[in-house]
């Protein structure tokens, strides 16, 4: 499969994309205690913002969010997620919010969006 040398990876802009994740989780989480019914509306309002503040930006990625939020307690739990089909332009950001009562992750996956594969 041929790419173009100038074609955006995945893993060159993780690092604002961990950022625009966490303005997005702030803006909705901060300051919320954990609610079953509402806590289903927060992570669905996050999933939306993010999706469709990486659309506007057109970089040629098609993308899959993934959330969860859920009451924190004594309770442990380790997310990790990896799927690539093209491990040179492709990658995944999984990223954690939590405050005193609360605790949300999202992974987001970035692939490419070749024209042979189109």
């Amino acid at each position: 499969m041929s790419q173009s040398s100038n074609q955006i990876h995945f893993s060159d802009i993780k690092e604002e994309y961990s950022m625009l994740i966490d303005e997005i989780m702030k803006k909705y989480l901060e300051g919320k205690k954990y609610n079953k019914e509402e806590s289903k509306e927060w992570i669905i309002q996050i999933m939306e913002k993010l999706i469709n503040e990486i659309k506007i930006q057109e970089r040629g990625f098609k993308i899959i969010c993934y959330g969860a939020i859920f009451k924190k307690g004594k309770q442990s739990l380790y997310i990790s997620s990896q799927r690539l089909i093209d491990p040179e332009t492709d990658d995944c950001i999984t990223y954690k919010y939590n405050n005193e009562d609360l605790c949300c992750y999202i992974s987001l996956f970035g692939f490419s969006q070749s024209t042979e594969n189109n």
